[in-house]
């Protein structure tokens, strides 16, 4: 009797937490608990088979999202942390984000205009993520509430001699201790759901900020071209930067029509074309430089040519002049020695 007088103050102590959000969730309907739950999943299936829109795809996602939420609401309720269908009702809450954003970005990839879809799709993701979160820190608001309750009946109990009260509290308490572990690895699991998906949405968003970086630097390439041919006395024409013109005006065309991902490519199709412009530059600079080495080298070696033969020649009449020299002597030298004989008879 004690036993049960002490299990009935518990429970009635212990307050009722309701997420701030059901009231905003759909009916559950059917459960992943329910052994007809498929009937469900099919019923989807046929939904979203007839939904041929991409941007009706991607809101359908976001509300099945929703419904997935309550699932897991009314779970925790009916059930609690351990129910087994917690985990497909996650799953199939990954799966509908993910297909939401995956319908989002192949709008975004075809140039169509997708800010009013995000804007509507991060409201519906943001209010899911809230949601989420709040069922399950409501869950371990009751689970601590309950805890605490246990523990104070543990203390009658004790008090009592109630040993078989005692054994029962305390065993509660442990379960419960897993149970508020476990709604906390639940609920961090739903946030890095929400979290992977959300900095999709942001690449997504992220796209008109990179082609307008992309145009504004195919143009700041095109200054640094014409100083750098101004520099080298060339002067760039229309027609050699035809290509890169046509593409800019392409890319730019395009980013007005808010097809942001290929407005990007052409405008860095649009500087690769004057980085060909400046790789031919620097080539021609470097072919009249080596054009410009050759002739200096074939200067030079002609010079110490001419200057090896003039060296020659004028050694070549050193030597004459010298042996002319050596030869006069000689003659002078056998004329005199002809005169002092001729005396000397």
């Amino acid at each position: 009797m004690k036993t049960h007088v002490i299990a009935l103050v518990s429970f009635l102590s212990i307050p009722l937490f309701l997420s701030a959000h059901s009231a905003n969730l759909p009916e559950p309907g059917l459960t992943p608990e329910s052994r007809l739950y498929f009937f469900e999943q099919i019923a989807e299936s046929i939904q979203e088979f007839f939904t041929f829109d991409a941007e009706a795809k991607a809101l359908l996602h976001a509300s099945l999202a929703k419904e997935r939420i309550a699932e897991i609401d009314n779970m925790l309720d009916e059930v609690g942390v351990e129910a087994k269908g917690l985990s497909i009702a996650e799953d199939r809450l990954e799966r509908h984000l993910a297909r939401a954003t995956e319908f989002v970005s192949r709008k975004a990839d075809k140039g169509e205009n997708v800010d009013d879809l995000l804007n509507a799709l991060n409201t519906d993701i943001d209010d899911s993520k809230e949601a989420l979160k709040e069922i399950f820190e409501a869950k371990k608001d009751e689970i601590e509430a309950r805890i605490e309750a246990a523990k104070k009946k543990v203390k009658e109990a004790k008090k009592m001699g109630d040993t078989d009260a005692f054994t029962a509290l305390t065993q509660e308490i442990t379960d419960l201790k897993i149970q508020k572990e476990m709604a906390e690895e639940e609920k961090d699991r739903g946030e890095e759901v929400f979290e992977k998906e959300e900095k999709k949405i942001e690449r997504t968003e992220e796209k008109k900020s990179e082609a307008e970086k992309a145009i504004a630097e195919a143009k700041k390439k095109r200054g640094e071209v014409e100083r750098e041919a101004s520099g080298r006395g060339i002067a760039l024409t229309a027609e050699n930067l035809k290509q890169y013109t046509q593409l800019l005006a392409q890319a730019e065309e395009l980013f007005s029509k808010e097809n942001y991902q290929g407005a990007e490519e052409l405008a860095k199709a649009a500087k690769k074309s004057l980085e060909k412009i400046k790789d031919a530059m620097e080539d021609e600079a470097e072919e009249a430089k080596d054009e410009e080495e050759d002739v200096r080298e074939a200067e030079k070696k002609e010079t110490e040519s001419r200057l090896e033969s003039e060296k020659k020649m004028t050694e070549g009449k050193n030597e004459a002049e010298k042996k002319a020299e050596e030869e006069r002597k000689k003659a002078e030298e056998e004329a005199a020695e002809a005169a002092k004989k001729a005396m000397e008879r």
